[in-house]
């Protein structure tokens, strides 16, 4: 699925995500967790698709926002995964 490249990269670090949305390394693994962002584990480090995090960055979510319980719920509601 990822293809780290190095100047046009499928996916990237959760620490350069974590940069980007101006929030915590945790709290992208997090995003991760509740499918609010694509991303997989590969070499001992997880790494996000570029898209997903376009994706997420486009849908406005507000990442001050306490994550809720997700039993009946798959997504974030962000169709282009």
């Amino acid at each position: 699925m990822c293809m780290q490249k190095s100047d046009d990269r499928e996916c990237i670090t959760v620490d350069e995500v974590a940069a980007e949305l101006h929030t915590t390394p945790l709290r992208v693994l997090m995003l991760i967790k509740e499918k609010s962002l694509k991303g997989e584990f590969a070499d001992g480090k997880w790494l996000v698709t570029r898209k997903s995090l376009n994706c997420f960055m486009a849908s406005g979510a507000d990442l001050s926002l306490q994550a809720s319980c997700h039993t009946s719920c798959s997504s974030s509601g962000c169709s282009c995964t």
